[in-house]
This record gives structure tokens, sequence and C-alpha cells, in this order.
């Protein structure tokens, strides 16, 4: 995996997992793909991470601003 990769290289990082983006229910072309994989590929009891592109922006900037305070940290792992 890159993550481990990476932090076998020592390189100074944080990590920001990207999940399902929102706004991907949104465009008119996926929606007839989207749905159908939803539902079918997906059981009941499956977690599914979303974000919208705006709040993974938000996180992206805090962590540009700060980037000491998030050193080796891993964000956004586990938003349901």
């Amino acid at each position: 995996m890159i993550e481990q990769y990476i932090d076998e290289l020592g390189l100074r990082r944080t990590f920001l997992r990207t999940v399902f983006f929102m706004e991907n229910f949104m465009l008119p072309k996926q929606e007839k793909l989207m749905f159908p994989l939803l539902t079918g590929g997906l059981k009941p009891d499956t977690r599914f991470h979303m974000v919208s592109v705006d709040d993974i922006g938000a996180v992206a900037g805090k962590v540009f601003q700060q980037p000491e305070r998030w050193v080796r940290r891993l964000i956004l792992q586990g938003i349901g």
C-alpha cells in the first residue's frame, strides 16, 4: 500500500483519504449506473462512506494552514 511505503521512507505526511463524493448522485449520466450498483452491490449492513467536495476541501485547507498539527495523521477514515 502506498501509505505504508511513504511511512517506510520516513516522509512527513498527512493522509487525507477520500471516500464516495455525495455530488456523484447529482451527475445525470452517472445516475443510471450508480443506483443499480449501490442497490445491488452493497449488502444492507455495508457502511458506505460519503463526503461532499466542499467538506473535503475545507479539511484539506485546514491541513495546509496548520501542517504541523496534522503531520503523521490519517483523516477521513470512518466517516459514515
